[in-house]
């Protein structure tokens, strides 16, 4: 009995280490705090569709929750397509995402030092396929 006990969090924690990117963020196009929506730069801009997170220069991603403590997640994210679709060499990068509101995140990439926050703009990017 209380070995069963002890087991069930083992579980629950090794079972959320894995899950889809699925943050408490609005799904839709973010471009970097200070950043005008219309037309920002493709460096400023990236999609996420409540599972995954894209960006103009590389798409299907896949993005896997492997670890998080309240609003603070680490998402090991790898994609395996050019922004245009077109297939590519799978790229894998670790970044921390801290979860501000529903509408914005700052992002922490790889071993980077500092964060850069990103808020959810209402219309999608129109240089998207440019």
């Amino acid at each position: 009995m209380i070995a069963r006990k002890l087991w069930l969090p083992v579980l629950l924690i090794t079972g959320t280490a894995s899950q889809a990117a699925t943050l408490p963020l609005k799904p839709g196009s973010y471009v970097l705090e200070g950043t005008p929506c219309k037309d920002p730069p493709f460096a400023a801009l990236f999609d996420y569709d409540g599972r995954a997170f894209s960006y103009p220069h590389a798409a299907q991603c896949r993005s896997i929750v492997r670890a998080h403590h309240g609003r603070t997640y680490r998402i090991e994210e790898t994609c395996s397509a050019q922004g245009d679709g077109t297939p590519a060499k799978p790229d894998t990068m670790s970044a921390i995402y801290t979860v501000l509101s529903r509408q914005s995140v700052a992002i922490r990439k790889g071993q980077d030092k500092t964060s850069a926050t990103y808020r959810w703009c209402r219309a999608p990017s129109p240089r998207r396929g440019a």
